[in-house]
């Protein structure tokens, strides 16, 4: 099975200005846990997820959400696959780079994102 089998096309990003509170609203809105960033140009810049979030919280929980923006806890080290590698080789990359999110391109433009929630749909549906 090749990944763009499972992947979803239709890739939500966030600009790379936008502040962590805007993030916050996208993630619940579109019940998501990640979302690649791009500058206001479209240019791929990295990847944040909550666990960018989460790993940012200042000492007393806060997060100055109203200023801090994306690009200050973005991890600009993104894993990306081709369409058509294979599922297995691209859960393997995955677990190898601990990440639970990947994109794919093809033809050197973003195609699509696989999470890891994808992986567990497949195991799912093969098991019945």
């Amino acid at each position: 099975m090749k990944i763009c089998e499972i992947m979803h096309p239709d890739v939500e990003t966030i600009q790379c200005d936008a502040t962590i509170a805007e993030l916050e609203r996208l993630l619940r809105q579109h019940r998501i846990s990640g979302l690649p960033v791009v500058s206001p140009d479209g240019e791929l810049m990295g990847i944040v997820s909550k666990t960018d979030i989460l790993s940012r919280l200042d000492l007393d929980g806060s997060l100055a959400r109203s200023q801090k923006k994306v690009w200050e806890i973005m991890t600009p080290d993104i894993l990306w696959v081709d369409a058509q590698e294979e599922v297995a080789e691209v859960a393997r990359k995955m677990v190898e780079a601990r990440v639970h999110r990947v994109l794919v391109y093809e033809a050197a433009a973003l195609r699509g994102i696989v999470t890891s929630f994808d992986f567990m749909r497949v195991v799912a549906d093969s098991l019945g």
